[in-house]
């Protein structure tokens, strides 16, 4: 049976039955797709949520045969950090009037940001690169200042032990003196995140600020729990 349209334009029956089932399947196509799209979507936001904000270097260092001096003189603390824990590694100095002291600070609000369970496995070990100036007292100060539970003086009277640790984890210094005798001390601003097999898993260059690390501490703990359960 035929039909006229609004136009009074003469139709046939099976024609509009054509076109009704061409929209229906149409539908039904964008549909689909949006039910495919929406899990690949939640994937991709998922993915960029665990992207680190630091760098890491291949081959990935190796530090576990390293010992980092104590400053007090009381031994040695393995470069390796506890099991199921993070070392944060980080080679300054005192005196320093700006880089040091803010890569400290950022850190410390950044272990603030993780659980409870999580930040005891945490601890930061600061070695000078300038042990003239920075006797055991005066650095022990210092990193107490910012980590009093968690964290580790380090100093190595002797150059050659200084250069051989900084240079296990890829760090560089100089101290010079300058023309009314003061020293001048340059130094690379790293902060070097080692677990604990040994591995330095990640890199912050300076300028990371405590929000980038929290958050890159918390992935990696999350990815090593997940690791585990694998």
């Amino acid at each position: 049976m035929d039909t006229r349209n609004d136009l009074g334009v003469v139709t046939p029956r099976r024609r509009q039955d054509r076109r009704a089932l061409q929209r229906c399947l149409a539908v039904l196509g964008t549909t689909l797709l949006a039910v495919v799209l929406l899990p690949l979507a939640a994937c991709g936001k998922d993915q960029a949520a665990t992207e680190l904000s630091g760098y890491t270097r291949e081959p990935v260092p190796d530090v576990s045969k390293v010992v980092l001096p104590l400053a007090d003189g009381s031994g040695t603390l393995p470069a390796a950090a506890t099991k199921g824990g993070y070392r944060l590694v980080y080679f300054g100095y005192t005196s320093c009037p700006d880089v040091c002291p803010t890569t400290m600070s950022d850190l410390k609000r950044a272990i603030r940001t993780l659980p409870a369970d999580q930040r005891g496995k945490v601890d930061v070990a600061m070695m000078t690169i300038d042990p003239d100036q920075d006797l055991p007292e005066r650095l022990t100060e210092y990193v107490d200042t910012f980590f009093p539970k968690n964290g580790a003086a380090l100093r190595a009277s002797d150059p050659a032990d200084l250069a051989a640790v900084a240079g296990a984890f890829g760090a560089s210094y100089s101290v010079k003196p300058k023309a009314d005798g003061t020293p001048e001390v340059a130094h690379s601003g790293d902060l070097y995140v080692v677990d604990d097999r040994g591995k330095v898993v990640l890199q912050w260059p300076f300028g990371v600020g405590a929000e980038s690390m929290g958050s890159d501490l918390a992935t990696l703990f999350a990815r090593q729990k997940s690791a585990s359960s694998q």
